[in-house]
């Protein structure tokens, strides 16, 4: 991702957030809010099911990035990297808050999960050999792709907008925590052939803590079931630290993750008891058998 292009999102996701705190002044004293007063009205739990799957990617700068090889100057790396498409899913409960006790932000619910996503990338290289003219003697080329599969745990506090009966805007921040447990171990080069560029790369750890922003719009489907099509952006990689970011490093590149997800809230509906008796008292049952026998 260029600079212009990660001011441009991070300064749309303050704006929105700005404005959605301030949006809904009034103090809401069910326990579902207005956003969700189509779930009051029915005779649900506040807790509810959640069913997560979607696909993942990263992106990368897509530009030629130019690396002279330490003590030399007739030797130059030429990178190109990118991402693959993946997948993920998770399971969880989302939960809905009776008020609002923080007054700065409007939380509507949270949800959270455990699953498992799978991240896939590539980088390209190229080695460029110059002689004494600065001319280009020889060149070799050299590819690898990786594999990151992660166990991950995710906690997300939301605010929501209902625009209509059945679409609401929903956003929120919080964190995850991942763990890899398959895929490609740090330092593996046996997918990059045929260069390997010890002194260039470096390894994400196999833990990894970031926070992490959701946008999306949660549409009501059947029977009070909702599915949330969602954008899941990591936005600062607690640990291992990348100076900032949300990136992962493998090879000589830096990868930004980025999710599609699809949420699919469940509703547990409250057990109706079952009706009381017509009769208060066994007299009241005898005189209704008398007067319709005439009696």
């Amino acid at each position: 991702m260029t600079k212009i292009t990660k001011i441009a999102f991070c300064t749309l996701c303050v704006f929105l957030s700005a404005s959605l705190v301030w949006s809904q002044k009034k103090t809401r004293e069910d326990f579902y809010g207005y956003s969700n007063i189509d779930l009051l009205r029915s005779k649900v739990k506040r807790h509810s099911l959640l069913l997560t799957v979607g696909a993942t990617n990263m992106l990368t700068k897509d530009d030629r990035r130019v690396q002279l090889l330490e003590g030399t100057t007739n030797q130059e790396y030429f990178f190109r990297s990118n991402g693959k498409w993946a997948g993920m899913f998770e399971l969880g409960m989302m939960h809905f808050t009776k008020k609002n006790s923080i007054k700065f932000f409007k939380i509507d619910y949270y949800d959270w999960s455990i699953g498992f996503k799978n991240f896939k990338g590539w980088e390209e290289t190229t080695l460029i050999l110059r002689n004494n003219q600065n001319a280009t003697a020889t060149s070799e080329f050299g590819k690898g792709e990786f594999s990151l599969g992660y166990l991950t745990g995710r906690f997300t506090v939301h605010h929501a907008v209902k625009l209509t009966r059945k679409i609401t805007f929903d956003h929120g921040l919080g964190a995850n925590l991942d763990y890899r447990i398959l895929g490609n171990a740090r330092g593996d080069n046996s997918g990059y052939q045929p260069i390997v560029l010890p002194t260039t790369q470096d390894f994400q750890r196999n833990f990894l803590a970031q926070i992490h922003y959701e946008l999306g719009f949660r549409l009501k489907a059947i029977n009070l079931v909702h599915i949330t099509p969602m954008i899941h952006v990591p936005v600062i990689s607690a640990f291992q630290w990348a100076g900032g970011r949300g990136t992962i490093n493998w090879f000589s590149s830096k990868y930004q993750p980025w999710l599609l997800k699809f949420k699919i809230m469940i509703p547990q509906v409250e057990k109706q008891g079952k009706c009381p008796s017509a009769y208060g008292n066994p007299d009241d049952e005898r005189r209704n058998k008398e007067f319709l026998e005439g009696k």
